[in-house]
């Protein structure tokens, strides 16, 4: 019955493969050999270790992603300038980050406040820069900005500091 099904799936991105698995039964524990031994990444979480065998449980999730990559990987390294005034547009340059990469970019006020209108996903295959319209009455002080590269979870965290014109 398809209640007992388990359903695996392989993508190719440009320097690493991403591996889905499914399986509506939590119970369920399998293990995949892989060709070689890779760097793996549990996507959107972060660093697994280097396997050569990959473990799936389905306890926490009833759909597990990885990606396999042949050289450990680094948080994105995108550049944007710290000080802004209100009504300015943040330019965020992507193009140290590989090409194929999805980006998510996640925006939080002073108040520590996730503003999820605000955020971005892009794919850096497509596109260098990623821009945010800070609005005229954005609220003063210490912005937080986090880039996460999707496929590795690997992440990083700039601070923006955002005046009103006197």
């Amino acid at each position: 019955p398809a209640e007992n099904c388990e359903i695996f799936r392989i993508r190719k991105g440009k320097d690493f493969s991403l591996l889905s698995f499914y399986s509506r039964d939590r119970q369920r524990q399998s293990r995949v050999n892989l060709s070689e031994r890779y760097h793996v990444y549990e996507c959107g979480r972060g660093y697994a270790g280097r396997y050569d065998t990959l473990d799936v449980s389905y306890t926490a999730s009833t759909m597990q992603l990885f990606a396999l990559f042949k050289e450990k990987q680094i948080p994105p390294a995108v550049q944007v300038r710290s000080r802004l005034f209100a009504g300015e547009d943040l330019i965020f340059d992507m193009s140290s980050v590989p090409a194929g990469r999805t980006l998510l970019f996640r925006v939080y006020d002073p108040s520590g406040k996730e503003k999820p209108a605000a955020s971005r996903s892009v794919n850096t295959g497509k596109e260098t820069n990623c821009r945010f319209r800070m609005p005229f009455n954005a609220m003063e002080g210490l912005w937080t900005f986090q880039c996460t590269d999707m496929a590795s979870g690997l992440h990083t965290e700039k601070k923006i500091t955002i005046e009103k014109r006197k």
